[in-house]
């Protein structure tokens, strides 16, 4: 016993070292708990990130194992989105309308301005395979837009012919306003320029090449802006032309809104000089009068409105026998006469508002002239003017493609402390946000399981996944660069 006591250690240090030892390990361990909750928090704290708790819920997106499959791959309206019906009321017509350009007036309760741009709508005719010719004079998101187009044919008596305006696409296009106006347009002016001068919507390029404007394009006209002359000196002036220099058929039509009687009459379209071509003037007793000059000298007039808008419409056609030369006021016939003569030919200007820069000027505003080379018809002309007082087209209800059927798969997981049920996925995608029933729709805790859902069209760029039973648990995955990533 001596000898172990001599070389062995005594009782009360081997105890003060156990106690040591003991105190030691417990702070190293205490240490290590510590740190390893701390890392364990942070984790779940990084984790957390991607997901919103709700009750003890957490609800996570495998980032890894994501698939979508979306619909047919292409539109069916044509790589668009939306669509709307327009069709058109031509049953007070005897003939077929060919060729002849609409005028669509849109605004906030006929087309949602957020989901389109001048550069994306299109029309399409009847069959919704052939691109129609269109031009657009005004795009105005905040008011109304005004945008001309032509269609192939309106069947006389016909209620039911339509085309379709196609918006909200994948791809842009290019209007074509050359093309929008038949071949029998020599000049087509809407007026609406505010600076330099007018232009000529038809290829003959007969535009303006002087004017002198009280208010150029920013009165209020018949169809978007107009020009407001003085009575004075104002006057739009367009260089002759050989598509000007008509002689056997003709049609001039125009909108006036006269501020003042004429007391020595006053022109609205001329091409007119020493009793040579042709003019429409408003006369001395407030008629509006279509004269021709040739071999002999023929006119035709109706009563003007004066401070009203009056939609004017002169023909001649010389191969008809009788009643060849017409002038009409709002669509109806004013005046007809029988003339065999040809219009005589000039070098002389074109005068919109007066027969010179200081001759014959015309008081109050002008909008739309247009000359063909033709002799319009009585069904046209009524028409034309049904058309652009607004009464002639009904606006269809907004149509949404829906495509063939895509499918969503995405793997989640819930390590809550709370079953999820009533699950909803999101899939967004260029035109918006898109809600579809989850199937499984529940998920418990401690679960991972793949979910499913249809799929809109287009490229899918986020999805969402929520608890409807569960509000605020939702978990969330963005796709760049071609990889889903989870964002919260």
């Amino acid at each position: 016993m001596n000898n172990m006591k001599e070389k062995g250690i005594s009782p009360l240090i081997a105890a003060s070292v156990l106690i040591v030892l003991v105190i030691g390990i417990g702070f190293i361990v205490s240490t290590f708990l510590t740190n390893l909750t701390e890392e364990s928090k942070v984790k779940v704290e990084q984790k957390g990130e991607k997901s919103v708790t709700c009750g003890g819920a957490q609800l996570f997106i495998d980032e890894d194992i994501i698939s979508v499959t979306p619909n047919s791959g292409s539109y069916q309206f044509n790589n668009c989105n939306r669509k709307k019906k327009l069709t058109f009321n031509n049953t007070f017509s005897a003939e077929d309308l060919e060729n002849f350009t609409v005028l669509i007036k849109l605004n906030s309760s006929r087309i949602d301005y957020s989901l389109t741009g001048e550069d994306d709508i299109r029309f399409y005719d009847e069959n919704e395979t052939t691109l129609l010719s269109y031009e657009i004079e005004k795009w105005n998101e905040s008011g109304d837009s005004f945008i001309w187009v032509k269609v192939p044919i309106i069947e006389n008596g016909s209620n039911t012919d339509h085309i379709w305006m196609y918006y909200n696409c994948l791809d842009t296009v290019n209007e074509y306003p050359s093309n929008t106006w038949d071949s029998n347009f020599v000049m087509v002016h809407h007026l609406e320029e505010t600076s330099g001068n007018h232009s000529d919507s038809t290829s003959n390029n007969n535009s303006a090449i002087n004017s002198s404007l009280s208010i150029q394009g920013g009165n209020i006209g018949r169809v978007n802006g107009a020009d407001k002359l003085d009575g004075i000196n104002d006057f739009i002036e367009v260089n002759d032309s050989d598509a000007l220099d008509i002689t056997e058929r003709i049609t001039i039509e125009v909108w006036i809104k006269p501020t003042s009687s004429s007391t020595t009459g006053c022109i609205v379209v001329c091409k007119e000089i020493s009793e040579i071509g042709y003019a429409v003037f408003q006369d001395s007793y407030d008629y509006v009068s279509f004269e021709l000059w040739g071999g002999g000298t023929v006119w035709v007039s109706t009563p003007l409105s004066i401070n009203e808008w009056n939609y004017i419409v002169a023909t001649y056609d010389k191969n008809k026998p009788s009643n060849n030369i017409k002038i009409y006021k709002n669509g109806l016939l004013g005046e007809s006469y029988t003339w065999t003569d040809s219009i005589g030919i000039n070098d002389q200007s074109l005068y919109i508002g007066a027969s010179g820069p200081t001759e014959s000027n015309f008081n109050g505003t002008i909008d739309e002239v247009r000359i063909s080379n033709i002799s319009r018809s009585a069904n046209w002309t009524y028409a034309s003017y049904k058309n652009m007082v607004d009464d002639f087209i009904t606006y269809g209800s907004e149509e949404v493609s829906s495509g063939e059927s895509g499918s969503i798969k995405i793997t989640i997981e819930n390590i809550g402390q709370t079953d999820l049920s009533g699950l909803k996925i999101v899939a967004y995608n260029e035109t918006g946000a898109y809600t579809y029933d989850a199937s499984p729709s529940s998920i418990s805790v401690g679960s991972k399981l793949t979910i499913t859902s249809d799929a809109p069209g287009g490229v899918v760029t986020k999805i969402k996944v929520y608890s409807e039973d569960c509000p605020g648990v939702e978990a969330v995955a963005e796709k760049e660069d071609n990889k889903w990533e989870t964002t919260g």
